[in-house]
């Protein structure tokens, strides 16, 4: 009878743990989606590739294929078609989506961190991940990084769960997860292996090769499609299909900026994860290996953190991988698990529950200030450290901060004109000025993809004119965006009746009307027809004459690059942004008389 009781009681409690665990989690999650929609109207769409795969996905749904081979990979594709079908728009749909998917993160993490880190810290590490600046900032974004990590977390607990109950339907769960992971993104395929030896090292070889089974289903289905309309197996990985522009990359790259490339990774890791986090977690870890306490269970499962953060260095310094914060998704959510040991081995004090929840409280606000101190003054020693740091910081002041906005806040506004002029049948024509402000007025346009026009060519072919006539023939209305000496620019021709297009077959009359100006663009209402009803006047572009100041001016605002090393220098010499650009301006003009 006692042993019956006894055995109750302990099911009982084990009852209250789940219950107490499962409400953590809960709260976790509905912090992490509250916060999320606080910060939601404040939101813009600031990423070109996020605004691409969402005019995929809606050219896939007017006409759905099955995708087999290929570059991008599809199975974000078709999630964010599913929502743009259930939401019936493209603004908040696919923003709502993945705020979900960012905050799901958290529930395989912290089964995962609970069973192979610690049972006392897992709840902290599930809030570290969905407070980090950069996963809260991606939630906004239509990007493939936090659904591919979702089912990368869940592949990590399943193997976990697979290798301590020797659980052969947990190793197939494992595959299947890391398998749908590789559907999103192809470091899911570098990490199968990764997996199948971390198996191997555990001595479950037998679970390892079940775990393999299922991985590798989504990969050698794309390797056989690519191979069939390629005949490249490995066409759609990144280099692979882009050499020419990889080798122009790589063409006089300077020392300073290879060894840019090779700290970039680990630099924005580092501010990313916490400063203090990572501190902390070093003075743990030495004191460990001081106290001799063996850890190899945990530094096994550190195995993917390691590989992955070597693989994107050399993948950036080789000109193949973007140096862009979004890409350290992964590697903060292998290094996370770490985090609780901090709440594992830091004594309960009135102190340390302070110290704990100002952390939590300033992860998000700080996202504004690291990259705003000039950390670079600390290597004044060397000139390539000082620069490869200061370089890198002021190209992420805008791209570290927690919530996504556009940078030339002028965009805004031209945004509302150009939305106040469109209509179901109008034609919106772009003339390429960046990435974040182009493809933000594509977006924020709402127009379906077939009556948008972004020209980005280095020049306009005839073939390419005439599928430019096609387009305005098709929407005679709409709005149109030109840029001053542009090859869209030079396409027309500019006389006293009007402004015109030619091709071989078509000649095109245009009466525009301004919406916006600035130095070298304008934004205009354009309509079609015979004769001109009031002529262009070309000064509405406000054209800057070449070697300018404010032709200069034009270049530097408009290249992400150009300005942040405005930016750098302008807190280096302790002045404004607009003083600086009057310095680099006149020293380009003195350079090129």
């Amino acid at each position: 009878m006692k042993s019956k009781i006894t055995m109750l009681n302990r099911f009982l409690s084990q009852d209250d743990i789940r219950s107490k665990e499962h409400r953590q989690l809960l709260g976790i999650l509905l912090l992490g989606i509250l916060l999320r929609l606080l910060a939601l109207p404040f939101t813009q769409v600031v990423d070109a590739d996020a605004v691409s795969r969402i005019f995929i996905a809606e050219d896939w749904l007017k006409n759905p294929t099955f995708f087999s081979e290929g570059i991008w990979l599809p199975f974000h594709h078709y999630l964010n078609a599913f929502t743009l079908a259930i939401s019936g728009e493209h603004l908040f749909g696919p923003k709502i989506l993945h705020i979900l998917l960012s905050c799901l993160v958290a529930i395989p993490l912290y089964y995962f961190t609970k069973r192979e880190y610690s049972a006392k810290g897992a709840w902290f590490t599930a809030l570290i991940f969905i407070l980090i600046p950069v996963v809260f900032r991606n939630s906004f974004l239509a990007l493939s990084g936090l659904p591919h990590a979702l089912f990368i977390a869940a592949a990590l607990n399943a193997s976990s769960k697979s290798i301590r109950n020797t659980n052969i339907s947990a190793a197939l769960r494992a595959g299947l997860y890391l398998t749908l992971a590789a559907g999103f993104r192809y470091e899911a395929w570098l990490l199968i292996p990764i997996l199948f030896l971390i198996f191997t090292l555990f001595r479950q070889h037998k679970l390892g090769l079940f775990f393999l089974l299922t991985a590798s289903i989504f990969p050698l289905f794309w390797m056989t499609g690519n191979y069939l309309a390629h005949e490249h197996i490995l066409y759609g990985l990144p280099g692979n299909y882009n050499k020419d522009i990889v080798a122009l990359q790589n063409t006089d790259v300077s020392f300073t900026e290879k060894f840019k490339r090779i700290i970039y990774f680990p630099f924005i890791w580092f501010f990313a994860y916490s400063p203090f986090l990572v501190v902390g977690l070093s003075l743990i870890f030495f004191k460990k290996i001081k106290q001799k306490i063996r850890l190899t269970s945990r530094i096994l499962w550190t195995l993917p953190f390691w590989v992955f953060l070597i693989f994107f260095a050399y993948k950036a310094y080789e000109g193949t991988l973007l140096m862009q914060s979004r890409f350290i998704i992964l590697l903060l959510l292998f290094s996370t698990p770490f985090a609780s040991l901090l709440i594992e081995n830091v004594k309960k004090t009135k102190g340390s529950k302070v110290a704990l929840v100002l952390f939590l409280a300033t992860l998000i606000p700080l996202s504004y200030v690291w990259m705003q101190i000039p950390f670079e003054r600390l290597f004044a020693f060397s000139y390539t450290l000082k620069t490869s740091v200061g370089e890198m910081r002021a190209a992420s002041q805008n791209s570290f901060k927690a919530i996504p906005q556009v940078w030339k806040k002028e965009y805004l506004n031209y945004s509302e004109k150009v939305n106040a002029n469109l209509n179901l049948k109008s034609g919106f024509v772009l003339d390429f000025i960046s990435f974040e402000n182009t493809y933000y007025l594509a977006y924020k346009s709402e127009l379906p993809r077939q009556q948008i026009r972004i020209i980005e060519e280095a020049e306009i072919s005839p073939t390419n004119k005439e599928d430019l006539v096609r387009f305005f023939k098709t929407h005679p209305n709409g709005v149109m965006q030109l840029k001053c000496n542009s090859p869209l620019f030079q396409a027309f021709e500019f006389n006293s009746s009007g402004l015109h297009l030619k091709s071989d077959t078509d000649t095109l009359v245009f009466t525009l009307q301004p919406l916006a100006q600035e130095i070298g663009m304008g934004i205009f209402t354009y309509k079609i027809s015979p004769i001109a009803q009031t002529p262009f006047n070309e000064e509405l572009l406000n054209c800057p004459e070449p070697n300018s100041a404010d032709h200069y001016k034009f270049l530097i605002l408009n290249n992400d690059f150009w300005k942040n090393d405005v930016l750098r220098k302008a807190k280096e010499n302790n002045i404004t942004f607009e003083e600086q650009l009057e310095i680099d301006v006149q020293k380009l003009i003195d350079t090129h008389p």
